[in-house]
């Protein structure tokens, strides 16, 4: 199973069509396992978030993060968060492509209504030892579990995703 995300793309660029995006930080908080059973699944320690169109191809291509079209982020115990320091280049490709295909097709919006959904999947990874670059990324397949704050029925405060826009003079 995977965790399926709608970024707000239209209202992120909504009124900012000629700004640069410059960072875009999304947050996910982990909700707490409250079963006081000894089976618990471990917690996943690295997440990818990939658009969802590509989540077969990502791994079927054998790709890694490329912080452009696909985030890792690392679960933190401290904050009990998985983050995704920056995905403006995510979100500026989803748009530009909205906007690209759309001016030929008004209606590719709803031909394609995955066209602003990422999934979040666990993944396990290995390191080139003399660059700490990704050299391998694999869907990880063991028995981990974590849910997320979020969805439609969510008692708790909003996931944001916090923005800064860069507007540029001549």
């Amino acid at each position: 199973l995977f965790t399926e995300v709608t970024l707000p793309v239209d209202q992120i660029k909504q009124t900012h069509e000629n700004d640069s995006l410059l960072s875009s930080k999304i947050v996910f908080q982990r909700l707490n396992n409250q079963s006081n059973d000894d089976r618990v699944l471990s917690i996943p320690s690295s997440i990818l978030m990939v658009p969802k169109d590509s989540l077969y191809t990502f791994f079927e291509n054998n790709k890694v993060p490329d912080y452009e079209l696909s985030f890792y982020a690392a679960y933190s115990s401290s904050t009990n968060t998985y983050t995704f320091s920056n995905i403006s280049n995510l979100i500026t490709a989803l748009w530009n492509t909205k906007k690209r295909e759309t001016a030929s097709n008004p209606s590719w919006t709803s031909e394609h209504p995955n066209w602003n959904k990422v999934v979040l999947v666990p993944i396990s990874y290995t390191t080139s030892t003399s660059t700490s670059e990704f050299s391998s990324v694999e869907h990880n397949m063991g028995l981990t579990s974590t849910r997320l704050v979020g969805g439609p029925a969510n008692p708790n405060q909003p996931i944001l995703v916090n923005v800064v826009y860069g507007k540029f003079k001549d």
